[in-house]
């Protein structure tokens, strides 16, 4: 079966140890000073060497307003910079910046002042077209679009803002609390085996569309696992509980998938025009690519 494979897979590239963070490429930035002003907009990496960095793991939001902690999408985070920003993107620009009021009130330190620079920065952008047309142009400038990954750094603290220490640790806090809230009030006969370890787990409904390497597929990623009309459920079971998986089990067929047809892992695929061929085993690697036969 194609899941333990990936999901072995998974965990020999030590893709599991974190499960509240997921890699994501970031394709720019906005400096600011530790007063929470503006000094620029600067874009990151390149289509051939794309700057790739864990971010808060979210849940489908397809048509939910959820926020990303510390980097999102440009119209997700800066009001204004997308005239055509739906309703979601919209709540979720207030959203980015209630959580990171949310994580302030609990860091402390040098990250807790660069927080609140960034705050304060947010606050005025959300209550000044004025400012918010000047960080759009600056955006524009910097050849960042609507749909780019966009995060912050703050003169006088190192590293992007998800990459510090402290907002990370103040993210797995937050999930481990929201875990132990739904493990309080989960139904026991809700458990089911999971397909993939076999161990008991509150499956999760739906997987969502995070496989990035599909061909021809959309800027958001295609699901794998969907169940999306009533004839493709089967025995009562709707969404994805017609394949009960564990979230690690998720998590491992979505990163391992991702992984093996990154383009920074040319031995591990082939592409054609319309289809991309995966390839792995669980014996040490071998240099050839097989793929390259077809």
């Amino acid at each position: 079966m194609i899941f333990p494979a990936l999901h072995r897979f998974a965990q020999s590239r030590h893709l599991l140890d974190d499960l509240d963070f997921v890699g994501q490429t970031l394709r720019g930035y906005l400096n600011l000073d530790a007063t929470g002003h503006l000094l620029g907009a600067f874009p990151l990496g390149t289509k051939n060497a794309p700057i790739v960095r864990p971010v808060s793991k979210l849940p489908p939001r397809n048509s939910t307003a959820i926020a990303a902690l510390g980097a999102d999408t440009a119209s997700r985070v800066i009001p204004g910079f997308d005239p055509a920003a739906n309703r979601l993107a919209v709540q979720t620009q207030a959203l980015f910046l209630e959580q990171l009021r949310t994580a302030r009130a609990t860091i402390t330190g040098p990250a807790a002042a660069a927080l609140g620079a960034i705050i304060t920065y947010l606050e005025h952008l959300h209550s000044d077209p004025a400012a918010s047309a000047a960080t759009k142009t600056a955006l524009e400038q910097a050849k960042i679009k609507t749909t780019d990954w966009l995060t912050f750094t703050v003169d006088g603290t190192d590293g992007l803002l998800v990459e510090w220490q402290e907002t990370m640790a103040w993210w797995r806090g937050h999930c481990a609390t929201q875990r132990a809230a739904q493990a309080q009030h989960q139904d026991a006969a809700a458990s089911q085996p999971c397909i993939v370890t076999g161990k008991l787990c509150t499956p999760v409904r739906t997987h969502g569309t995070r496989i990035k390497v599909a061909p021809g597929g959309l800027s958001g990623g295609v699901a794998l696992v969907s169940c999306d009309k009533p004839a493709f459920s089967s025995y009562n079971f709707d969404k994805a509980l017609v394949s009960p998986m564990s979230e690690e089990a998720v998590e491992a067929y979505i990163r391992a998938v991702n992984w093996l047809g990154d383009k920074t892992h040319d031995d591990h695929h082939h592409r054609t025009t319309d289809t991309i061929f995966l390839f792995w085993c669980d014996q040490p690697e071998i240099s050839a690519n097989p793929a390259k036969a077809i």
